[in-house]
C-alpha cells in the first residue's frame, strides 16, 4: 500500500465523510428513485400518443406536446440520477421543481384535471416524494 493511500484520510479534509455520503446507501436508494421517474416518463411517452391514437376525443394536448414534456422530464430525471449519487438533496428538489413546472403548464393549458394524466403524475408524485425522503435520510445518516 502506498504512503498516500495509507494516509489519504489524514490529508484530504473529510474525505471519510464525503466517501461515505457518495456510498450511503439512502443516496443510492434517491438515485434509484430518480432512474424509476425518468424510465416512467419514457413509458408514458410511449404509450400515452398510442392511448390517444385508438381512443379519439376531445383532450387538451397533442401527442407532440406530450411526448416533448415526458422525453424533457425524462432527461431531467435521468441526469439528475447521476447528480443524487453526489448531492442527493439537490438532484431530487431540481427534478422536483422540474415537475412541478410541467404540472402547473398542463394544468395552465387544460384545466380539466382528468386529461392531464392523473395516474402518471399521481405515481411520479409519489416516486419523487419516496426520493425526497432517501435524500434527506442520506443528509441525516
Amino acid at each position: 500500500m502506498s504512503r498516500f493511500a495509507y494516509d489519504l484520510n489524514m490529508e484530504i479534509p473529510g474525505y471519510t465523510e464525503s466517501t461515505r455520503r457518495l456510498r450511503s446507501a439512502h443516496s443510492l436508494a434517491a438515485s434509484r428513485t430518480l432512474l424509476m421517474a425518468a424510465c416512467l416518463c419514457v413509458i408514458r411517452a410511449a404509450l400515452v400518443p398510442w392511448y390517444m391514437h385508438f381512443n379519439p376525443g376531445k383532450y387538451g394536448f397533442t401527442d407532440l406536446e406530450i411526448v416533448t414534456t415526458s422525453v424533457v422530464l425524462a432527461c431531467v430525471f435521468g441526469i439528475a440520477t447521476l447528480w443524487a449519487k453526489f448531492s442527493p438533496v439537490g438532484a431530487i428538489t431540481i427534478s422536483t421543481l422540474f415537475f412541478a413546472a410541467v404540472c402547473y403548464r398542463d394544468f395552465t393549458v387544460c384545466p380539466n384535471l382528468l386529461e392531464q394524466g392523473l395516474l402518471s403524475k399521481t405515481l411520479l408524485t409519489v416516486i419523487l416524494l419516496r426520493g425526497i425522503m432517501n435524500a434527506m435520510m442520506s443528509r441525516i445518516m
